[in-house]
């Protein structure tokens, strides 16, 4: 048990000590989105770059058309949040398991309830603490923080420019050619790519139904 300056009795010391215990819950909550928001863009600009070397459909929030594909659950491949969220809750586990909240009630058979009701006055509320699951947890959070790390340290396949999330250079990445027709590529498998050259040998990179061309080192593209 923990002994500080908090009220231990009522329902300022009840709140007050269910508000310390779980403030690492909290925080390590905090720490989950973060890792969540990076492990998302990893996934994303990795999707974006396969699609220089391999022809697929598009992904799309509602009602998948022809080859177009739906959204991940939670924004992430299976493979990476799963495992995400089966550490996620199991560090909160064992945060629960750190810092906990304590109530002791204290009876006594002298009083007037013979020892049937809590003496307001030996009773109290306090935080408690078990070394093991805090080193489990501080385990656990160094092994989820390598992990992430390892998984930001992959390259992505060279071939087609990083773009993140970035609306603009996402549009600019889905503008047609001037003599393209890709009136149904919405709902086809497509690839990114050189689909045609124009004026001065200037060629025209984008996503496209019909086949493509890599970019080459020393081209001009737009």
């Amino acid at each position: 048990m923990i002994r500080w300056a908090v009220p231990r009795t009522g329902a300022s010391g009840l709140i007050l000590n269910v508000a310390i215990a779980n403030s690492p819950q909290l925080m390590f909550s905090f720490q989950f989105l973060a890792y969540n928001g990076l492990t998302t863009t990893m996934s994303l600009a990795s999707e974006w770059s396969r699609f220089a070397h391999t022809r697929k459909g598009l992904r799309v929030s509602l009602n998948p058309k022809g080859s177009q594909r739906s959204t991940y659950f939670l924004s992430l491949p299976y493979r990476i949040g799963l495992p995400m969220m089966l550490m996620s809750g199991t560090i909160h586990w064992l945060i629960s398991q750190s810092l906990f909240l304590v109530s002791v009630n204290t009876y006594d058979k002298r009083d007037a309830s013979r020892g049937t009701i809590p003496s307001p006055d030996l009773s109290f509320m306090t935080c408690g603490f078990s070394p093991s699951p805090i080193v489990a947890t501080v385990a656990a959070s160094t092994l989820c923080f390598i992990a992430i790390l390892a998984l930001g340290c992959r390259r992505l396949k060279s071939g087609m420019p990083v773009v993140g999330s970035c609306s603009a250079a996402i549009a600019a990445a889905c503008q047609p050619g001037r003599d393209s027709h890709e009136e149904d590529a919405a709902v086809e498998k497509v690839q990114w790519g050189v689909t045609e050259y124009g004026p001065g040998a200037v060629g025209h990179c984008g996503f496209s139904m019909h086949a493509v061309d890599a970019p080459v080192d020393g081209q001009c593209y737009e």
